[in-house]
C-alpha cells in the first residue's frame, strides 16, 4: 500500500499476511529509538558494521554487538524495548507500534513461525 492524503494505492499480492521476520530488526530499532534516543539505546549496542553474517555471534571492542541488524544486535535492542514491563504488555506494545508503522493495517502473530525459528 502507498498511501497519499488518505488515498491507498494497492499493487500486487498486498492484502495476503506476510511475515516480517528479520525486517523486525529495523522496525524494533526505530521504536526504541523513539522511546529512548539514540544515546540511551547505543549502551546497549553499537552502530558499526560487523563484518560477519547478520547471525554470528560477535562483540565488538567494547563487548557489545556490533549493530541492530544483527541478530546479537537485535536482541540486544528487544532486550531494552519495555524493559520492565511483563512479556505480555511488552508483546502488546511492540505489536501496537508495528500497527501504527503499518497505518493501522492488520498486523498478526504466526505461532508456526515462531515456533520453527527456536
Amino acid at each position: 500500500h502507498l498511501y497519499s492524503r488518505r488515498t491507498a494505492l494497492s499493487i500486487g499480492d498486498c492484502d495476503i499476511p506476510f511475515c516480517i521476520q528479520s525486517c523486525s530488526k529495523a522496525l524494533n530499532y526505530a521504536i526504541n529509538v523513539a522511546e529512548h534516543g539514540q544515546a540511551f539505546v547505543h549502551n546497549y549496542l553499537g552502530k558499526e558494521p560487523s563484518g560477519v553474517g547478520f547471525n554470528q555471534i560477535r562483540l565488538d571492542k567494547n563487548g557489545l554487538p556490533h549493530n541492530p541488524m544483527i541478530n546479537p544486535g537485535a536482541i540486544s535492542c528487544c532486550s531494552v524495548i519495555k524493559k520492565d514491563e511483563s512479556l505480555a504488555d511488552r508483546f502488546d506494545f511492540v505489536t501496537s507500534e508495528y500497527k501504527k508503522m503499518a497505518g493501522g493495517e492488520f498486523v498478526g502473530f504466526s505461532n508456526a513461525t515462531f515456533l520453527s525459528e527456536k
